[in-house]
């Protein structure tokens, strides 16, 4: 076992193929385990939970982590990152949205039944070795639930995922016949088309908890998915979703983002375009307001908040907002394109506001820059947290936070920009930016069939190199695999070679 430590990933599957002895010894836990802490803050996170812990990881887990987080990069940095499978999972439901959670364990999907009359919330394991993407909990919703986000937390002392998601409701004074509240618009990525429903509507912000213990009881492989078994052990739990928050709201609520603030889970969310709100999730249960300031010289023009993300470790949050300028008199050519409303988009850091803080004037930004783009749409920021800080080389008692990373589209959707935002100790900003064009790949002929059907929503697995996708009115879910894997059996053994003693398959 000591020479394989001086060996890579390739040797050993080289290796492998040598002879049975080999192939066996190759599936040894402690060289995949050894590989993981090699990766180090590069492989892909896990759950947080007891049975996640490395050390009771098993080797065909730990094996698959390394391959898929090697493979990955090598495809993604090749000069033409293609695709190596694409995969089909029936689902019985209609995806509305879906969020998948860092490492590519569990995927949190707004659903509704084919008829669109009823909605619920669904978690997903992605990696079930009998039936692959496999459903283990599900939760009614009222209405349609949308600008959903997960993430992993721990509550009370229990590790969980952590959902929150917005609903549209009609006022019970004002709902008119034929109002459906749940048919409009979801995007809110761009402001500058919002919905214009025929009566009032209210906005509830509802946060929800499940254990992760509940979850992988539930994934446990000995239950055969929708089996009697898996039934009858489903039924003797308790309840897994438990209900940890909500905010009502008479004003537009958008964008929510989750975090860890001083030790505190908590959530925040936008509402009326202008303002954050905080609420604690745990402990006293604190609710802050954070009003932002418009930008001094165009403090007379509407600012609209596309997008935000919590900073803990620097007490700041960033916010994206598009400031709609004056339009200039202009009479368009016959046949010309409609002219756009200018706008800026401008990237500002504010101080996190203090727990029970809701004082509503406006607070000025502690550092701020603009620029002009009038055709901006799907603007995000990448989850810093989703990878891991790291000491830094030159000072061990440092920590590097990852960078930021800022995607948008122009042009239509042709142009895809990219602003990497270092990390300083407090207070960062972009002074450039990256612009190019989207992204191609090497798309097989069926993929291309495939979404030339439209796509109703998609989900990204960074640390693994899997896109996940549903078209309109198809109860599937498609995976689009960019990583290459260890296939498991259904009974568990290694496939398409079992291993010689079965023993292994724990270790």
């Amino acid at each position: 076992m000591e020479v394989f430590s001086y060996l890579d990933v390739e040797d050993i599957l080289s290796l492998r193929r040598v002879s049975k002895l080999y192939y066996n010894l190759t599936h040894q836990g402690i060289i995949w385990k050894n590989f993981l802490k090699r990766i180090g803050p590069n492989a892909p996170q896990l759950p947080p939970s007891h049975s996640h812990s490395p050390q009771f990881l098993t080797s065909f887990e730990a094996e698959r982590l390394v391959t898929r987080a090697i493979s990955f990069h090598m495809n993604w940095m090749s000069p033409k990152p293609h695709p190596l499978s694409l995969n089909s999972f029936q689902v019985h439901r209609l995806v509305q949205s879906m969020v998948v959670l860092p490492g590519g364990k569990y995927m949190v999907a707004s659903v509704c039944n084919t008829a669109k009359t009823h909605y619920s919330l669904v978690v997903f394991v992605l990696d079930h070795r009998i039936g692959g993407v496999v459903s283990l909990a599900e939760t009614p919703v009222k209405q349609k639930a949308y600008n959903l986000q997960a993430k992993y937390m721990n509550i009370d002392g229990t590790p969980s995922i952590v959902i929150a998601y917005l609903r549209r409701k009609t006022s019970p004074q004002r709902n008119g016949p034929g109002v459906n509240s749940s048919i409009y618009n979801s995007i809110w990525e761009n402001p500058r088309k919002p919905i214009d429903p025929p009566v009032p509507l209210q906005y509830v912000c509802t946060c929800l908890q499940i254990s992760l213990d509940s979850l992988d009881a539930l994934a446990n492989p000995s239950l055969v998915p929708g089996s009697v078994e898996f039934f009858a052990f489903a039924a003797s739990q308790p309840p897994p979703f438990r209900l940890i928050s909500v905010l009502r709201s008479a004003s537009e609520l958008g964008v929510i983002d989750l975090a860890v603030i001083d030790g505190v889970p908590t959530l925040a969310v936008v509402k009326d375009f202008e303002t954050i709100v905080f609420k604690e999730l745990s402990g006293r249960g604190f609710l802050s307001t954070l009003c932002c300031a418009r930008e001094v010289p165009y403090s007379s023009n509407p600012h609209s908040i596309c997008t935000f993300r919590l900073l803990p470790h620097q007490g700041q949050v960033l916010v994206i907002r598009a400031v709609e300028l004056p339009e200039r008199p202009f009479v368009p050519r016959v046949g010309a394109p409609p002219v756009l409303t200018p706008e800026l988009i401008s990237l500002s850091m504010f101080s996190l506001p203090e727990p029970g803080d809701n004082e509503m004037e406006s607070r000025l930004a502690d550092q701020s820059t603009s620029f002009r783009a009038d055709d901006v749409e799907g603007i995000q920021i990448a989850d810093p947290s989703a990878s891991e800080s790291v000491r830094s080389i030159d000072n061990a008692d440092r920590i590097e936070h990852p960078p930021l990373v800022i995607f948008y589209r122009s042009e239509g959707g042709t142009k895809l920009h990219e602003l990497v935002i270092e990390p300083t100790l407090r207070g960062f900003l972009p002074k450039s930016q990256r612009v190019r064009g989207m992204c191609k790949f090497e798309i097989s002929p069926d993929l291309r069939r495939s979404l030339r059907d439209r796509v109703k929503a998609m989900a990204w697995d960074e640390g693994n190199g899997r896109v996940f996708y549903v078209k309109p009115s198809d109860s599937q879910i498609h995976v689009v695999e960019f990583a290459k894997a260890p296939i498991q059996a259904p009974d568990g053994q290694r496939w398409p070679l079992p291993l010689a003693d079965e023993r292994m398959l724990d270790l």
